[in-house]
């Protein structure tokens, strides 16, 4: 028996059409969790550091953790900036499993870009969508060979701040303990799923205390082996091409995994983006489609823009007022559904496969 699906979003409708597997359906809840985060009229919508959208989003996450009969436990924190102070809080959770050693994975549930018409879809409500459907899968699941520690980060928009407290909180025989660390940060939308680790010549410690920074490949490697022969993805993940700005497979310290791997915790981080456009600074990322709607004047044959000096759009979803449902669905409806899913087929059965997890201990 089929089963069908339509959302309505302020007027858009948003369709899985039909069910014919549980993977779909089960995408279908990824995809109800980022309405429920980014919505125009059906969601929370924006949630800027401090504010009380941001509040609404801890609290929508911590139900969903009940809901699967976790214990979320909530740490709160002060937002201390030149401009503007306020709280903010990081939302977690614990899955035990037959090792105390712990694999944290974590996404912010903050976003930015509210004057350029952002709703933080992609940056990063996909990331906590992603993150609450492995928490759903997870939670089932008996003997994972490590312990998984889920968190949700507040306030990464305005300085990291969510994911500098968690660490700074983490006593040194915590820190020990955890094994590494996987950040979700916009894993939809862009042209390609990336997994990268901590770049060795070009990543910042300076507002971490004791920086010991951890630039081991290890847990990217293994993810990415998993992705590529172990796993039956319809999406694929790779690792960037070497470039003026990283080596390959690395990636600067500008989201949650910079304090743990400054920390001397290995890191892997996964996001959507396209690391062969060259941007306006270079390929670094910032560009993530080559799609023409993103651009002023897209050139294909340099992958950049057309017009350098007058290009205003860049081939950026994040921070503009195209990450939005509204905007991404009839452009990429269906590649957001299908990064989903991948993204959330690859998390779980790596953690649950004792050949991937092994290769963390070397």
């Amino acid at each position: 028996m089929k089963l069908y699906y339509v959302l309505a979003i302020g007027g858009l409708l948003l369709t899985t059409a039909s069910f014919d597997t549980r993977a779909e359906k089960e995408s279908f809840g990824t995809l109800k969790h980022l309405i429920a985060l980014a919505g125009e009229k059906n969601g929370i919508g924006a949630r800027p550091a401090g504010s009380v959208e941001e509040q609404q989003a801890a609290d929508y996450i911590s139900q969903q953790l009940r809901d699967l009969n976790l214990i979320p436990e909530r740490q709160n924190f002060s937002i201390e900036l030149d401009d503007f102070s306020g709280q903010s809080a990081n939302v977690s959770a614990l899955i035990p499993g037959r090792s105390e050693k712990q694999i944290v994975i974590g996404a912010h549930f903050d976003s930015t870009g509210v004057k350029q018409g952002s709703l933080g879809a992609t940056d990063n409500a996909s990331g906590v969508a992603v993150l609450l459907s492995v928490a759903e899968h997870l939670s089932q699941l008996k003997n994972l060979p490590f312990s998984v520690k889920l968190v949700f980060f507040g306030s990464e928009e305005v300085g990291k701040l969510g994911s500098k407290h968690y660490v700074e909180q983490l006593a040194s025989g915590q820190r020990e303990n955890v094994v590494a660390m996987l950040n979700l940060d916009t894993v939809i939308g862009g042209d390609t799923l990336y997994i990268h680790s901590a770049s060795s010549t070009n990543f910042s410690c300076k507002n971490v205390a004791q920086p010991n920074l951890n630039t081991s490949g290890n847990f990217r490697d293994a993810l990415l082996t998993y992705a590529q022969t172990r796993a039956n993805l319809k999406v694929a993940f790779t690792l960037h091409d070497e470039s003026d700005a990283f080596a390959q497979g690395e990636t600067g310290d500008w989201s949650d995994h910079q304090a743990f791997a400054c920390s001397g915790i290995p890191i892997a981080y996964i996001e959507a983006t396209n690391m062969d456009i060259e941007g306006k600074g270079g390929k670094d990322g910032y560009s993530q489609t080559t799609n023409s709607a993103f651009w002023s004047c897209f050139s294909k044959p340099t992958l950049g823009s057309c017009e350098p000096d007058s290009e205003t759009k860049w081939g950026e979803i994040w921070h503009t007022e195209f990450d939005r449902l509204e905007r991404l669905n009839p452009i990429f409806a269906g590649r957001l559904n299908s990064q989903l899913q991948a993204n959330v087929a690859l998390i779980v059965g790596a953690l649950r496969d004792q050949e991937t997890m092994n290769k963390l201990m070397k």
